[in-house]
């Protein structure tokens, strides 16, 4: 709610001065007092008075707490984000950066909502004892991957961009019960899952999936789930939500790593 809204047509010049000057001084309002206020505006004392009652208040007091808690009331509010089209067309350089601070903010604190930490500590004791770790991830999501192999590896993990070269079914003939086979996926049906995944349940290597979708054929046939919230369409102009949502998590699972080899 915006309190100036509340403002009659009848204001006088004075008093729209008087507005202007508080919107554009709210973090000074609190420790003001009217006879400041009034001084920095060049106005009086009763011309406060009258623009409070103007906005509905019973007088200065009321109104300036009331803009007190609008203010504070504003800081925990989240824009209205569109995962699929977070940027806008006519829009300025500051807007760009708002949208995308606000698409980041609203995205990560969705997915951690979504976590549950037992999923995480299952996940992290399958990669901590696996002999190999098999990951399966394509397009934007496999440049994603690929950071997170690269940092495991610094940690003497011996981790394997499985899609790599479309050498997938060669790669997971080479999978076996002490290893683990981490699938990231948004929608968890592509085809080279399909060909994939049938070898490592044959082979039983365990199988987590990071997924979108809780009925597509990854998550359906892994060992262990961990989902994230279905926020991104067909119609999005890059998959800003999907490549943030998976990196956040394979930071999780790479602070697992970590933890246990630091130890």
């Amino acid at each position: 709610m915006n309190i100036f809204g509340n403002a009659n047509d009848n204001l006088t010049i004075s008093e729209q001065v008087l507005i202007e000057y508080i919107e554009n001084h709210v973090s000074e309002l609190p420790e003001m007092k009217i006879s400041e206020l009034a001084e920095k505006t060049y106005t009086s004392n009763a011309t406060i008075v009258r623009m409070s009652r103007k906005l509905g208040f019973a007088g200065f007091r009321e109104f300036k707490e009331a803009l007190i808690k609008q203010n504070e009331a504003n800081k925990f509010i989240d824009k209205s984000v569109d995962f699929n089209i977070p940027i806008q067309d006519n829009r300025t350089a500051n807007d760009v950066i708002e949208s995308m601070t606000a698409l980041y903010r609203e995205g990560i604190n969705r997915v951690c909502t979504s976590l549950k930490p037992a999923d995480i500590q299952t996940f992290g004791e399958y990669l901590n004892r696996a002999n190999h770790i098999f990951v399966y991830a394509i397009g934007d999501t496999q440049a994603t991957a690929d950071v997170f192999i690269n940092k495991i590896m610094k940690l003497n993990c011996y981790a394997v961009s499985a899609m790599s070269r479309y050498e997938h079914v060669r790669i997971s003939s080479n999978a076996g019960p002490d290893d683990c086979a981490l699938v990231i996926s948004y929608s968890g049906n592509q085809e080279a899952f399909m060909e994939a995944i049938p070898i490592l349940k044959q082979r039983k290597c365990p199988i987590l999936t990071v997924t979108a979708e809780k009925d597509s054929y990854a998550s359906r046939m892994a060992d262990h789930v961990i989902l994230i919230p279905n926020e991104e369409k067909e119609n999005k102009i890059a998959t800003f939500y999907s490549q943030l949502a998976f990196s956040y998590i394979l930071n999780i699972l790479y602070g697992m790593i970590y933890l246990k080899k630091y130890r």
